[in-house]
């Protein structure tokens, strides 16, 4: 199975965003089309009608005060307001199987265990419904960021970062998880693998890492092998290649011109690029012509010189930018 998040490239309200997938996710019907051109765009920008063959057969929520999900819409977007800090706290996935494999109602509410727990939102708002296309079968989730009832420093509801900040691992996480549970065929090149003697996911010593701007939906891919012809998505995957070596150029030219961190941050922007700090790790990020965001670990570049720990070797702790 796989299992994506579906970045919020449309500036919506955060009220907007929840309806739109609320109401999707339940009624996926063609008569809402008109009305659900967030989601739709959001998952495919280049819109193809086969998409609103889908049949919502079985759909739940957890951690709400309503049963009614006209009410739960209301709830979670007036708990999401309750921390001001938060720019987009609503996060959608998607999980899909593969033709021919359709998981009972009793393993979707399994699968969504297995992926709270990774994602570490347990106590968090959730919408979630098993639809059917003529493809294969898929699971929606929306999931609130902001908690319904613990604070922060701040006295605000507090955000949960997702997956502790490394929301991607944690879906690959999920779905290793759940296909050596419930017997799925796994995808090739798995980022991890999951061990059930100890029962934790262990990282796959034979994966093969991908840039971000190579990684394809896999609904988009199967769409434009069924139409033979390009997406969009695609094109847009070969400009962010494209921006890939852009970097690779740029941090080449920097790495042998800075001597601090300053130099470095300061000569990086120069180019339109930022360097942060992940956790242990590093990342480059760009915005495209058309304002996205890409983004890059630093272990992709210069035979992974720009990485935190070689820089730091260098140049001492890290110094953020000015």
């Amino acid at each position: 199975m796989i299992i994506k998040v579906i970045a919020n490239t449309i500036g919506s309200s955060v009220e907007e965003r929840v309806t739109g997938l609320s109401d999707y996710i339940h009624h996926p019907k063609q008569t809402r089309a008109h009305h659900l051109s967030e989601y739709i765009h959001q998952l495919h920008p280049g819109f193809d009608e086969d998409l609103l063959s889908e049949k919502c057969v079985y759909s739940n929520f957890r951690n709400f005060l309503d049963d009614d999900p006209h009410y739960q819409k209301i709830e979670m977007s007036q708990t999401a307001s309750l921390n001001s800090r938060v720019i987009d706290p609503i996060v959608h996935m998607v999980g899909s199987f593969k033709k021919f494999e359709v998981p009972t109602t009793e393993q979707l509410e399994q699968q969504i265990d297995i992926l709270a727990k990774h994602l570490s939102a347990e106590e968090l708002q959730m919408q979630y419904a098993m639809h059917m296309d003529t493809d294969n079968v898929h699971f929606h989730l929306i999931v609130n960021k902001v908690h319904p009832f613990k604070k922060n420093k701040h006295n605000e509801n507090k955000v949960i970062d997702l997956g502790d900040g490394w929301i991607y691992n944690a879906v690959h996480r999920a779905a290793a998880e759940i296909e050596a549970k419930q017997g799925w065929e796994p995808e090739p090149n798995p980022m991890f693998i999951y061990k059930h003697d100890t029962g934790h996911c262990e990282k796959n010593p034979d994966y093969i890492p991908q840039p971000d701007a190579e990684k394809i939906y896999s609904k988009i891919r199967d769409q434009e092998h069924r139409h033979q012809q390009k997406s969009r998505m695609s094109s847009e995957s070969e400009s962010g290649k494209d921006y890939q070596r852009y970097i690779g150029h740029c941090v080449n030219q920097v790495l042998k011109n800075a001597e601090n961190w300053q130099d470095w941050h300061k000569e990086l922007a120069q180019h339109g690029i930022l360097y942060e700090k992940k956790r242990n790790g590093s990342t480059f990020k760009i915005k495209t012509s058309e304002e996205q965001e890409l983004t890059f670990k630093a272990s992709l570049f210069c035979n992974k010189q720009a990485t935190l720990k070689n820089l730091e070797k260098k140049w001492g702790d890290f110094t953020a930018k000015d």
